[in-house]
């Protein structure tokens, strides 16, 4: 990190509250599934979990720009949803507990990432998995990037959130700290790659 970059990141620091973090990444649909066990299946030798309630929340990405909003920031997050009914689920957290300035790209083809984890007596038992881990196509990677090139102006840094469930492709990547870098912003990374 240089000088120029060390100062610009604890000039950000201080004017927390008045900045407008660009988180971009791969977003995940968390869903929670709260109960008891008090039994065995007679099926198969498994827990029966009561179910007491469920919650949904903003994961990957999402969960970062959320932190950052939770923490007195602002953010605004880039990434992309499937075309279906939980990338709309998802769209309607996003601009209720983020803003309307974000962004969720929808993809055909693509479902949203779901990570359903599964909770009894206080210790989790189980998460299912939903999601699709190819790259993104070349249309919605421009979309992406247009999304991303018309709200860099409006940031102060950009957060790169990297679960590896294929939006942050090598040419995002190269394309989106580029223009970070030439904008004079600050990137942050955030990798969670399986690689």
């Amino acid at each position: 990190m240089s000088l120029d970059d060390n100062r610009r990141l604890n000039n950000l620091i201080s004017n927390f509250g008045r900045c407008n973090i660009l988180v971009l990444g791969d977003f995940m649909y968390d869903k929670f599934t709260h109960g008891s066990v008090d039994r065995i299946s007679p099926e198969a030798p498994i827990p029966v979990i009561r179910v007491k309630h469920n919650h949904e929340m903003l994961g990957g990405a999402g969960n970062a720009a959320l932190n950052i909003v939770s923490a007195g920031g602002k953010a605004t997050l880039i990434s992309v949803v499937g075309d279906d009914p939980v990338g709309q689920k998802a769209r309607e957290l996003v601009m209720a507990q983020i803003g309307s300035h974000s962004v969720l790209v929808s993809e055909a083809n693509r479902q949203t990432t779901i990570k359903q984890r599964f909770i009894a007596n206080n210790q989790q038992l189980l998460r299912a998995d939903t999601e699709t881990t190819a790259a993104i196509t070349a249309e919605t990677e421009k979309k992406l990037l247009a999304a991303y090139e018309t709200a860099l102006p409006n940031c102060q840094a950009v957060m790169i959130s990297d679960y590896a469930k294929g939006v942050l492709t090598d040419g995002v990547l190269k394309t989106v700290i580029e223009k970070a870098r030439a904008a004079g912003k600050p990137v942050l990374i955030d990798p969670r790659s399986e690689e």
